[in-house]
């Protein structure tokens, strides 16, 4: 019982840093686009591909985590039916 406790408290711990990373992500993605959109000049193109590549690193970051927190899953599963 103890494990299971752990296991769900550590899947809920871990899908917030994941709506934390997705918000990340959406609010510079937003920021890059309206960098973009406005008039070019060389710092704001700069900044511009260096949001966008923070936007690639934060859904690296989801990528990894979604796994994660499906692994977590699959071993509450087996924790419960054991």
């Amino acid at each position: 019982m103890p494990e299971e406790r752990y296991l769900t408290e550590t899947i809920k711990y871990y899908t917030e840093v994941f709506r934390l990373v997705w918000v990340s992500a959406l609010a510079v993605g937003g920021g890059s686009i309206g960098l973009i959109l406005g008039e070019r000049t060389s710092v704001r193109v700069v900044l511009a591909i260096t949001a966008l590549l923070l936007v690639v690193l934060l859904l690296e970051i989801l990528r990894r985590l979604n796994r994660h927190i499906e692994a977590l899953l699959k071993k509450l599963v087996e924790v419960k039916n054991a």
